[in-house]
């Protein structure tokens, strides 16, 4: 009896935007700013057991980020083949991207999308960048298909965060993603 080939788990792709994730000590500059993508590097580094596709969508602060650009990012996602895809995207508009792409794929969505991003660049030493990409990378995998944001140690669904400058964090608007076990 011929054997069935073992099924591979969904695919996974890291789509990155830049943001402060990206950014980097220039040092001809004598600023932040962007160099190329880390994320190669990262998941390298991060050992993980099925390597995910990485693709440089844009390097951009997502203060300079508008419509044309979050459209970009829509078309990327419908796109591509893999039905979980991480998102590195700038901390100030990320609620706003996150909702762009909830609502204009809200209805054929059958893709899990989450966002993340880091309060300071993945280059410095106290970076939450790294924690919240294997926060975003594991959510990306274990939610149910939607759009979702990976920051501050939770996952919560696009519309139901913000955040809060002053503490740094984001926080709940609503409650916040309670796992994958949840019922709809």
């Amino acid at each position: 009896m011929p054997r069935s080939k073992p099924t591979r788990p969904p695919g996974l792709a890291i789509l990155t935007t830049g943001g402060t994730f990206e950014k980097r000590y220039l040092d001809a500059l004598g600023e932040l700013g962007f160099a190329g993508s880390c994320l190669e590097t990262l998941t390298r580094n991060a050992r993980l057991a099925n390597r995910p596709r990485i693709e440089q969508v844009m390097l951009l602060d997502s203060l300079l980020m508008g419509d044309k650009e979050r459209e970009v990012i829509v078309k990327r996602i419908l796109k591509a083949k893999e039905r979980h895809l991480v998102i590195v995207h700038g901390t100030d508009t990320m609620t706003s991207t996150a909702l762009a792409i909830k609502t204009s794929l809200d209805k054929q969505l059958k893709k899990t999308v989450v966002l993340t991003g880091a309060m300071v660049p993945v280059a410095h030493q106290d970076s939450d960048g790294f924690f919240n990409l294997g926060l975003a990378v594991a959510a990306c995998q274990l939610a149910k298909p939607g759009v979702y944001i990976a920051m501050s140690g939770r996952i919560y669904e696009a519309g139901s965060v913000k955040k809060d400058r002053r503490k740094k964090l984001f926080l709940p608007t609503t409650s916040p993603y309670p796992g994958p076990s949840a019922k709809s």
